[in-house]
């Protein structure tokens, strides 16, 4: 297993997405593809209503 290098950023931790397609051999379009797909739930997570139990 290849070690990968975790950058820590005023307090967040960060890796490129460049170095996660390699180690984990995907296309780095693909990693992007789904890095976008997961900003996109959580902005459609944050702005949905609260709903009552």
């Amino acid at each position: 297993m290849q070690e990968i290098t975790i950058n820590n950023k005023n307090g967040v931790l960060t890796v490129s997405s460049l170095q996660v397609a390699k180690d984990f051999d995907k296309q780095h379009k693909h990693v992007l593809d789904v890095i976008e797909e997961l900003k996109n739930g959580v902005a459609e997570n944050s702005a949905a209503p609260l709903k009552k139990a």
